[in-house]
């Protein structure tokens, strides 16, 4: 198996973040960014959150000491003013290196934008006498905006992000306290958050006080208190010795306008039609405190409701009702249709036409649920949408032959399909010479493919939503386009097909095409196999997972490892399928014994076998061959006496790569049985004359051995490849276009993956480090040999 590296990352400072409030004025609160190690924090270092810090300043944070009780500490902060912050939160999602106080603060501005967003916003009238008032000048009055958290759905939603703030993430001393609450809980610290969130968004999104107007105990003191409200720079509210009973009375008006006690939350429950031209159902209701639906219906008629008190569903019906009725006010806002229920007495629901329908589900339903109003779609609307699907191999896998022709022994390199443009009609074909698989291009939900009548129902509806086979199917009208404009079914080289079937995705392929006019693939698209191909595939993966052979094969004299019997099982499978396969184990396991045994169990070793070599190893190849397999006829084609002439050639002739590209017109005249080519990164610069000869060479399997790690450069892989395989990888070209640039480049590991998919049953990759092969490798053996050197040595 390939193993593909990219280059990692230099690991960045794992920053923590706390929210410090301001009880007087909400929207001047800041983020500050720590270390749990007391170190100066650099924000900068964590991508997303390169908020402008330039304060620094020290918080008093109570965290887990030696023991495991809070301890406090005095340790060095980086603030970000909230605006600042709430950009920077906006980026963390994605990023794996945010701790989890990071992104617990980021959920929470995801929180509370959607509140600000539903204006679920109320205005507030606190009093706040000063900590020191010998040093320090507070403002005794002031005007705040808070969120709305009174309401079920967005407590309950306050609740679940407090839930995920860690320790590190609230763990603030709080100023003059003592006992369990000296530091903050987390949701109140939360609630803090929220309100100084919903006070910045208002302040920085209206129009302030006309410049130089005073705010003058003259004026009223709901203007006093309005001018307050949306002033950027003074949330002060002057007044005169009613401030305690103004701040009471607000309070008081406050819990009653917005807490109404136990009741519910809005659920909307759409109906899907029969029919392709019916109406749309959104039925209202209220989901109780207990979890139970209680329908619009139910509510005003009162059935099954006490009068009053808790009733059997754990509300009043007047509950019911302000939950019901409050909650559509909400919803309207997000869904305007929703505007025409709320002038009825007792609005129960609306019919929706088909493009109102498509709105409520591509735009509204999301946007709802985040408000915390429950949706509740109907269960005959498909999930997923429309799927483009390539589907190989179902029509047979060669031009003119049966599939089931591949699946024979050498069926790959036997089966004579249509021959490309210069190959001698006489010679062996490569792996893929000339052989075709047919494709077709189909639309599917799901794992289910649409008929053709199917696909021009969806086509001439041309609606977002389409009911077909009892079911409605969300349409992206682009996609469908696309769709509308493919190609027939056609035939591709094998070689194309393969990778395909391989790799599951056909967006790296450019071997077919979306249209008639050669239209790229936008997108990775699912590939289907099927026939005698999907039969291929499945018994060249299973190349891999075949059993050891036995023993040593009839004529080898020695002992195989475990490994290696794996290693000429995976070799015989490989040559069964006529298929080229890369050796690549680790120097030192062995690859030439592992050979030898392949060749042997080859039609007994009669050949005739190439092996192609450095000239610096081939006497090392002999004295193999002597040592392993002593009857087997091995002979040399090198130095100046070699043959001129070569039929008739049997067992296994040895040669050097320089040789082969002097002799290539001879050598490429033999049709072999097996071409080896060792050391066989002398192959990896496809351009070479020494290249160009190994790719002229005839045989029914070739074996590249090489201990040289195949990571070295995406290249050579390809050269190695195209070498043992011819085609299977595709030009050199679209081979960089596809895998070279956005692995080596840019690290896609998605792509990375894909490769690993396409090559992986062609490729023996094993190290010494790898724990099915240090048990099978003998003990180490050391020895100290003493050479005496002369003194000029």
């Amino acid at each position: 198996m390939v193993e593909l590296t990219h280059v990692q990352q230099p690991p960045v400072a794992p920053l923590q973040a706390v929210f410090l409030p301001d009880p007087v004025f909400p929207a001047r609160g800041r983020l500050a960014f720590y270390h749990l190690t007391g170190a100066p924090p650099r924000p900068e270092t964590l991508g997303v959150l390169g908020v402008s810090t330039e304060r620094m300043g020290r918080a008093r944070l109570a965290l887990p000491g030696q023991d495991g009780l809070p301890a406090v500490s005095d340790v060095p902060i980086a603030l970000a003013d909230l605006e600042d912050a709430l950009d920077a939160l906006a980026g963390v999602n994605g990023r794996a290196q945010a701790t989890d106080s990071v992104r617990a603060w980021a959920l929470a501005a995801r929180l509370a934008g959607s509140l600000v967003s539903a204006r679920a916003l109320v205005p507030a009238l606190i009093r706040h006498p000063p900590a020191d008032t010998a040093t320090v000048v507070e403002p005794d009055v002031v005007a705040q905006w808070r969120v709305d958290t009174q309401d079920p759905a967005v407590a309950d939603a306050r609740r679940r992000v407090a839930a995920t703030l860690p320790l590190a993430g609230h763990a603030l001393v709080r100023p003059q306290s003592s006992g369990p609450e000296r530091i903050w809980r987390a949701e109140a610290l939360l609630g803090a958050f929220l309100d100084a969130v919903a006070d910045l968004a208002v302040r920085r999104g209206g129009d302030p006080p006309r410049p130089g107007r005073p705010r003058a105990r003259l004026l009223p003191w709901t203007a006093r208190w309005a001018e307050a409200l949306i002033d950027p720079s003074d949330p002060t509210v002057p007044l005169r010795d009613d401030a305690d009973e103004l701040v009471a009375g607000v309070a008081a008006w406050w819990r009653g306008q917005f807490e109404e006690g136990p009741g519910g939350s809005l659920e909307l429950r759409l109906a899907a039609p029969a029919a392709q031209d019916g109406d749309w159902r959104l039925d209202l209701g209220v989901r109780t405190d207990n979890g139970e639906h209680v329908p619009a219906a139910e509510i005003w008629s009162g059935a099954s409701l006490a009068p009053d008190g808790d009733g059997a569903r754990g509300s009043s019906a007047a509950g019911l009702q302000r939950a019901l009725l409050r909650g559509l006010a909400r919803a309207a806002r997000l869904f305007a249709p929703l505007d025409t229920v709320l002038d009825a007495a007792a609005p129960e629901g609306l019919d929706l036409d088909l493009d109102q329908a498509w709105a409520f589900l591509d735009q509204a339903a999301d946007r709802l649920l985040l408000d915390g109003i429950g949706v509740v779609l109907p269960p005959d609307l498909v999930g997923t949408d429309l799927l483009l699907r390539l589907r190989l191999g179902e029509d047979g896998v060669a031009a003119g032959a049966p599939a089931a022709a591949l699946l024979e022994p050498d069926g790959l390199a036997r089966l004579a399909g249509i021959r490309h443009d210069g190959v001698d009609p006489g010679a062996i074909p490569g792996p893929f010479d000339g052989l075709l698989a047919g494709f077709r291009w189909e639309a599917a939900l799901g794992d289910d493919a649409l008929t053709p009548e199917e696909f021009r129902v969806l086509v001439q509806a041309k609606a977002p939503l389409v009911r077909v086979r009892e079911r409605w199917v969300r349409i992206d009208s682009q996609r469908l386009r696309r769709l509308e404009r493919l190609g027939p079914p056609g035939e591709l080289p094998l070689a194309d097909a393969l990778a395909l079937g391989l790799a599951g995705s056909a967006a790296e392929i450019a071997g077919v095409s979306m249209d008639p006019g050669g239209e790229e693939l936008a997108e990775p698209i699912e590939v289907a196999i099927s026939g005698g191909l999907g039969e291929l595939i499945d018994r060249l993966r299973a190349a891999g997972e075949r059993p050891p052979v036995e023993a040593a094969p009839p004529g080898f004299d020695g002992e195989l490892r475990p490994y290696q019997r794996r290693g000429v099982a995976w070799l015989q499978g490989m040559g069964e399928l006529g298929l080229g396969a890369v050796l690549a184990d680790e120097m030192g396991l062995g690859k030439t014994p592992t050979l030898i045994a392949h060749l042997l169990l080859r039609d007994g070793g009669g050949g005739p076998h190439l092996v192609v070599c450095p000239t610096s190893v081939v006497g090392n190849w002999e004295r193999e061959f002597n040592r392993f397999a002593p009857t087997a006829t091995v002979s040399r084609h090198h130095g100046a006496d070699r043959p001129d002439r070569l039929e008739g050639v049997k067992g296994v002739l040895l040669t050097t790569y320089g040789t082969l590209r002097r002799d290539a017109e001879l050598l490429a005249g033999v049709e072999w049985d097996t071409v080896t080519l060792d050391e066989a990164q002398q192959v990896k610069n496809p351009g070479t004359v020494g290249a160009r000869a190994v790719r002229r060479l005839r045989s029914r399997q070739t074996v590249a051995l090489t201990g040289t790690p195949l990571e070295n450069r995406l290249a050579e892989l390809w050269s190695l490849l195209d070498a043992t395989n011819p085609g299977l990888l595709g030009s050199r070209a679209r081979f960089g276009r596809r895998f070279t640039a956005p692995i080596e480049q840019r690290q896609d590991a998605e792509v990375a993956r894909r490769l690993r998919r396409l090559v992986g049953p062609f490729i023996l990759r094993r190290e010494k480090r790898d724990p099915g092969i240090l048990a099978d490798l003998p003990e180490k053996i050391e020895r100290t040999v003493v050479c005496p050197l002369t003194p000029e040595q």
